[in-house]
């Protein structure tokens, strides 16, 4: 096995464990707090979150991914950009507090003003976050990252359940815990990063990484606007009751897609970045990659599908049932997603921010195209969910012709060996799942059940088809516990 391929499975197997973790935690607090608190305020919160999230999206400004992809990186460089993030943070608090009354009047709700206020804190800590965390990142120390989130969710997670449920603090234990987020995650990045900034400042150094920066920023507001445009529209014209059940259908889709996909990106550009000169090494670990995730998620995809009337009543509720086609609808994009979203890293190392920049473009269209059908057309849920999942199949094709065929130069047949053991487990699992004649009353059992259809079918057939990536995964694991 490569030294290339050694990095990417070592990082990646601390992330993996850290995310996954994380996700389980996560699940558990969210079906607490969805028990506790109404899809109108979780609805209220996720349009106070478009805004917040777009402004964290601007608070980077590339430079995180710029620190990461330089070969050689000065202390004055490290603290030059420091305080440009610094004063970037105070600069984006302050015009965001300034236009703050402008939401609340376009939303016409006075819940968001106090709520936007609170949340505007996340805005400056995530500035700050972003040289100790890509720090953390080009040292590779992906243990302590993929371990953040982790203790993190722990601690905010628990103090929002205490606060909902001893205080009644309602909507504002949900604020609480966002603003915690941020803050002991900036604390965390800088204790693990060993980085005490200085008052050094040079403008050379912020020039010096400008021009990878500048598409890369771009790509972050366009991916912003891409993953929340239809939160804030469909708060907007179809109400905050509907975008709740929306939101929570969304984040319990995206879940399974961020929880692998950035276990596999954050490795990805630094340790590709040493390689950005020599294409076929990037390609074939890139090759690899796609196998993986298609492999997980494909499959994943048909068995969220076919048993999302379960996990949605399990995790959040009966009050929740009107998230369960949306959550149905959106599953299919999956693995798809899982696919598109690892091209990030390859774009990146690569140098190709501007391709990175443009294929996000292309999402955004689409899916912009797709709420306009499904809010001014249809005036349905139902719908706009099934189009922004066709959105995210469509972007798939697109940005794998542009990574793997445009800019790595790949075959169309070594495109297709990668995938093609991901769609034959699909298709066998989607003719089980079809002529499955047992029904079962019990929720719980209901899942279980179908879960070991899932673990007993993708084993099966896996190893029919001769893939070894289990094997090699499980000795992984028990290499990295042994040591």
């Amino acid at each position: 096995m490569s030294n290339i391929s050694k990095e990417i499975q070592s990082g990646a197997f601390f992330l993996f464990l850290g995310r996954y973790s994380n996700l389980i935690i996560q699940i558990i607090i969210t079906g607490v707090l969805a028990r506790l608190i109404t899809p109108h305020e979780f609805g209220v919160v996720a349009i106070a979150m478009v805004f917040i999230l777009f402004f964290n999206s601007l608070s980077d400004f590339g430079f995180g991914p710029a620190l990461v992809q330089q070969r050689i990186i000065k202390k004055l460089d490290i603290d030059s950009l420091f305080w440009v993030t610094f004063f970037q943070g105070v600069i984006l608090v302050t015009f965001f507090l300034s236009i703050k009354n402008f939401i609340v009047e376009f939303y016409d709700n006075d819940e968001l003003n106090n709520i936007l206020f609170y949340l505007s804190f996340t805005i400056f800590f995530t500035s700050l976050n972003t040289v100790p965390y890509s720090l953390n990142r080009r040292h590779k120390k992906f243990k302590y990252i993929g371990w953040s989130n982790v203790i993190i969710n722990l601690i905010t997670g628990s103090l929002a359940i205490i606060l909902a449920i001893y205080y009644s603090y309602g909507i504002y234990a949900l604020v609480i815990k966002v603003v915690f987020d941020s803050i002991i995650l900036f604390l965390y990045n800088l204790k693990v990063a060993n980085y005490v900034p200085s008052l050094n400042f040079s403008i050379y150094s912020i020039r010096r990484v400008f021009k990878y920066s500048a598409y890369q920023f771009l790509y972050n507001v366009l991916h912003y606007f891409s993953r929340n445009i239809d939160n804030l529209f469909i708060g907007k014209y179809l109400g905050s009751t509907s975008l709740g059940y929306y939101d929570k259908s969304y984040k319990l889709m995206i879940m399974p897609v961020q929880n692998l996909t950035n276990v596999i990106a954050p490795v990805l550009h630094p340790v590709l970045a040493k390689y950005q000169d020599d294409k076929t090494i990037i390609a074939l670990n890139y090759l690899n990659l796609v196998k993986l995730l298609s492999i997980i998620g494909f499959p994943l995809s048909v068995f969220i599908y076919f048993s999302s009337s379960e996990i949605i009543m399990l995790v959040y509720g009966a009050d929740w049932v009107f998230s369960i086609i949306p959550f149905q609808f959106l599953a299919v994009s999956i693995g798809f997603q899982m696919v598109t979203s690892s091209a990030r890293g390859v774009f990146q190392a690569l140098g190709k921010t501007k391709l990175l920049f443009t294929t996000t473009l292309f999402t955004l269209i689409l899916i912009s195209i797709s709420l306009y059908v499904g809010i001014s057309i249809y005036s349905s849920l139902n719908v706009v969910s099934l189009l922004v999942s066709a959105s995210y199949v469509l972007t798939f094709i697109y940005v794998i012709q542009m990574v793997c065929i445009k800019s790595l130069k790949v075959k169309y047949i070594d495109l297709w060996k990668s995938v093609e053991s991901a769609l034959y487990i699909s298709l066998v699992l989607i003719f089980i799942y079809k002529v499955n004649f047992i029904t079962l009353n019990s929720l719980l059992l209901s899942i279980l059940y179908k879960t070991f259809l899932f673990v007993f079918t993708y084993i099966i057939i896996t190893f029919l088809l001769k893939e070894r990536f289990i094997i090699i995964v499980l000795n992984k694991i028990k290499s990295n516990l042994q040591k």
